[in-house]
C-alpha cells in the first residue's frame, strides 16, 4: 500500500515537472518575442554589430561560469555530476523558473536531480540555497567596492577593502557555523541545513571568485551592447553595479517570472542616471541586455538537448545490442 502511494507521488512529481518544463519553455518563447518586437518598435541603428555579436557571447558565457560554479557546490556536497549532465540538465531543468513565485526552477531541479542521479532532496536543495548565496555575496561584495565611488561615498581604500574582507570572513563561517548551530532543530528547515556540506576557506574564495567572474561576464555584456549602438560608454566596473542591483531586485520579486519587467525598468533608470545616457538609450540597452540573455540561455538549452539527445540515443544502441 505504501509502495503504491509512493508510486503516485512520483508519477505526480514528474507529470508537474514536465508541466514546468512546457510552461516554462512558453514563457521564455514570449520573452523573446516581446523583446525583439520591443527592440523592432524602438527603431533603434545597430552601428557596430561585432560588438553585439560579443554581447551576446558575453551572456552565453556568463551561462558557462555559472555551471561551472553551481558544479563545484555540488561536488563539495558530495554529488559527482560529469560536466557533461551538468550541461544537459542544469538549464533544462531550470526553465520553469519562468513561471511566477521563483521557486519553480530550483524545484524541477532538484527533481531532475533526484530522478536521474538519485541526489536527495535536501542535498539538491542546500546545493540551491548556497548557489544563491555566492551569486548574491559576489556581486555584493563587488558593489560594495566599486559602487561607494559612484555615490560619491569615499570611506578610504584601506577601510573599504577591510569592510569587503570582513564581510566575506563573516560568510565564510555563516556557511560553515549557522548550519551546525541550527542542526538539532527538527522539521524540513533542520533537514536542509543538515545537508550543508563543510567548505575550506580556499574552496570559498574559489567559488566567491567564480562567481564575480559571472558578474563581471554581465557588466561586459552592457558594456559591449552600450558600444554596439555608439552611445557613451562607462567602465565596465560601473556596468557590473548597475547589473547586479537590476539583477538582485527582480531576483528578490518573487511573484515576477525572472524579474521581467522591474529588473528591464530598473536597469534603464540607472543605466540613464549613473553612466549617463539618455532614457530612451537606457531603454534600449535595457531591453537588448534581456534579449542577450534570453539568447545566451537558448544557446545553451540547444546545447543541452543536443547532448540529452545523444546520450538517449547511446542508451539505446547499448540496450539493442545486448
Amino acid at each position: 500500500m505504501q509502495n503504491a502511494a509512493s508510486d503516485r507521488w512520483t508519477r505526480v512529481r514528474r507529470a508537474l515537472q514536465t508541466l514546468g518544463l512546457v510552461i516554462g519553455g512558453l514563457l521564455l518563447l514570449q520573452q523573446v518575442v516581446n523583446a525583439v518586437r520591443a527592440v523592432v518598435l524602438s527603431e533603434v541603428h545597430l552601428q557596430h554589430p561585432e560588438y553585439l555579436a560579443a554581447a551576446i557571447g558575453m551572456s552565453t558565457l556568463a551561462g558557462g561560469v555559472q555551471i561551472i560554479g553551481w558544479v563545484l557546490i555540488m561536488r563539495r556536497a558530495g554529488v559527482r555530476l560529469s560536466w557533461l549532465e551538468a550541461v544537459r540538465g542544469y538549464n533544462l531543468s531550470f526553465l520553469p523558473r519562468y513561471i511566477p513565485g521563483s521557486v519553480w526552477g530550483y524545484l524541477s531541479r532538484s527533481e531532475w536531480l533526484w530522478r536521474y542521479h538519485q541526489v536527495a532532496y535536501t542535498v539538491s536543495n542546500a546545493g540551491s540555497v548556497l548557489e544563491v548565496f555566492f551569486i548574491l555575496l559576489a556581486g555584493g561584495i563587488f558593489s560594495l567596492a566599486f559602487g561607494l565611488p559612484l555615490l560619491n561615498i569615499n570611506i578610504g581604500v584601506v577601510w573599504l577593502a577591510g569592510a569587503c574582507l570582513a564581510l566575506i570572513g563573516i560568510a565564510f563561517l555563516v556557511i560553515n557555523k549557522v548550519p551546525a548551530l541550527l542542526s538539532p532543530l527538527e522539521g524540513p528547515l533542520a533537514n536542509l541545513l543538515g545537508a550543508f556540506p563543510q567548505i575550506t576557506l580556499i574552496e570559498f574564495m574559489v567559488i566567491f571568485a567564480i562567481y564575480v567572474a559571472l558578474w563581471l561576464c554581465h557588466g561586459t555584456m552592457l558594456f559591449f551592447l552600450t558600444e554596439s549602438f555608439g552611445y557613451t560608454v562607462a567602465s565596465i566596473l560601473r556596468y557590473v553595479v548597475i547589473y547586479y542591483v537590476a539583477w538582485s531586485v527582480g531576483f528578490l520579486v518573487l511573484f515576477v517570472p525572472a524579474g521581467v519587467g522591474i529588473r528591464d525598468t530598473l536597469l534603464s533608470r540607472l543605466l540613464g542616471s549613473l553612466v549617463p545616457l539618455q532614457l530612451s538609450q537606457a531603454t534600449v540597452l535595457s531591453v537588448m541586455a534581456r534579449l542577450s540573455g534570453l539568447i545566451g540561455e537558448i544557446i545553451w538549452l540547444s546545447v543541452s538537448l543536443f547532448i540529452a539527445r545523444r546520450t538517449d540515443f547511446s542508451r539505446k544502441e547499448g540496450t539493442n545490442t545486448q
